[in-house]
């Protein structure tokens, strides 16, 4: 029999170890219910909202009732929403818990730390969009399809417009994240830029809304290239009209280069800010603040 050790016994740490993996177990798997439950809430609120305006009479309104408008709007930024918000305070939590500075002198830098965020972030997210977005897309039809993609051309199509919002959402949060090297607080920025981005990507109003007073398509063609706008606009057209057209005269195929070049640009400008910013903090003492 092992003889004890301060008082504990080798049985005795290997139960407290075994409770203190439960315990972590316990506290992923809850927060992983929540999520869901707030996405599940979310997608029914904004369904009740879209089955409450029914069809919209304004110029700028989409043909179909708002119901389906608001459903993919909700389902569409639960793939994106929380993992930016994640890996946008990734550094600044680093900083917190004074692991930074470990961190950057043993090579790791601090894009790729806000990368493995992101991205682990949203392989959760595709798990929780399975659970709660993706059965009220199968049950709700319009002219009685499924807000699916019916085709192998729309499911590609599809498939590119997520991969350009992950792109630019991905330096999105590492322009933003970036800041936190600098500032202490980040946390209202990062709401900010989430909630912009929200607006212009039409989570809440049709694309043409944007043309009102007097702008006609001018404005609204220009945020179309923009990744999220057209994603969100894209899916739109492709889930519930099941067109694969742009709404203007530009081809996907003119539309989809640009709007990638966008998104690749921004990730190359959030590389240099972390860069360079990393440098700043480690002369300035601000890597690490609690």
């Amino acid at each position: 029999m092992n003889a004890p050790k301060n008082g504990i016994t080798k049985i005795e740490r290997n139960i407290a170890r075994k409770m203190c993996n439960i315990t972590a177990d316990f506290h992923y798997k809850f927060d992983f219910i929540v999520q869901a439950l707030w996405s599940l809430t979310n997608m029914v609120a904004f369904a009740f909202l879209g089955a409450a305006v029914g069809q919209a009479e304004s110029d700028f309104a989409p043909e179909y009732p708002m119901l389906f408008f608001f459903v993919i709007s909700s389902a569409f930024w639960t793939l994106f929403s929380a993992p930016y918000e994640e890996a946008s305070v990734c550094l600044r939590e680093e900083a917190s818990k004074g692991t930074m500075g470990f961190l950057i002198t043993n090579d790791v830098n601090p894009f790729g730390i806000i990368i493995a965020r992101f991205v682990s972030a949203c392989f959760k997210f595709i798990i929780v969009f399975c659970i709660a977005a993706l059965p009220i897309l199968a049950f709700v039809t319009y002219e009685g399809n499924p807000l699916l993609p019916q085709t192998a051309g729309e499911g590609i199509l599809l498939a590119l417009l997520l991969l350009n919002t992950f792109i630019f959402m991905l330096a999105l949060s590492a322009l933003i994240g970036a800041l936190g090297l600098i500032f202490k607080n980040t946390q209202t920025i990062s709401k900010i830029a989430l909630y912009g981005t929200r607006i212009v990507s039409t989570y809440f109003t049709p694309l043409l809304a944007f043309g009102m007073g007097g702008g006609g398509n001018v404005l609204p063609r220009i945020l179309f290239f923009l990744p999220p706008t057209l994603g969100l606009a894209g899916s739109r057209r492709i889930l519930i009209e099941h067109d694969t057209s742009t709404p203007f005269a530009d081809s996907y195929f003119v539309v989809l280069p640009i709007s990638f070049l966008i998104s690749i640009i921004l990730l190359w400008l959030a590389k240099r800010l972390g860069d360079r910013l990393t440098k700043t903090a480690m002369k300035r003492g601000t890597l690490e603040m609690y």
